[in-house]
């Protein structure tokens, strides 16, 4: 009776011992699943920012796109990836770096979206202006995502 009783005991050690190890190898696959699609959305809000960015003038909700797609990399992203901070204003919000500064508006019908490198302005409502300035950020922008492991899988004209 003893024996047997040793034997039940073992089992039941062995039994949960495999269901501990079972379930925390659910865990860690569920982990590892959640952080590939949580860099899988991460991407691929950074293809639709540079896809807008590249586009080739202003069209009427694009300082909204923008802003929506900024609010779901986050700011915390946005600093790490492309360096740059965001802050808020009335009817608006502004990215700021080093080398570029960008102003998005958004108000009803008015809707400007302007780049910034030094004292040159680009407009996307004008934009055979200072051309340059626009490439030099698609380019900042591609090459800052590569350094992330970003694939882009857009290739700018540029």
């Amino acid at each position: 009776m003893l024996f047997q009783n040793s034997i039940q005991i073992l089992y039941d050690i062995i039994g949960s011992a495999i269901t501990i190890g079972t379930a925390i190898l659910v865990w860690f696959c569920i982990e590892k699943l959640k952080k590939f699609l949580k860099n899988q959305i991460l991407h691929k809000n950074f293809q639709k920012l540079f896809r807008i960015f590249s586009r080739e003038r202003l069209e009427f909700y694009m300082g909204i796109e923008i802003a929506d797609l900024i609010d779901e990399i986050g700011t915390k992203y946005l600093l790490k990836i492309l360096k740059l901070y965001k802050t808020n204003f009335e009817h608006g919000i502004k990215l700021i770096g080093d080398t570029f500064q960008i102003i998005i508006e958004y108000l009803g019908v008015r809707n400007s979206l302007r780049l910034y490198q030094g004292n040159t302005v680009f407009f996307y409502s004008e934009s055979g202006a200072n051309l340059i300035v626009k490439k030099q950020f698609l380019k900042y922008f591609e090459e800052q995502c590569k350094n992330e492991k970003i694939k882009l899988r857009v290739k700018s004209k540029f």
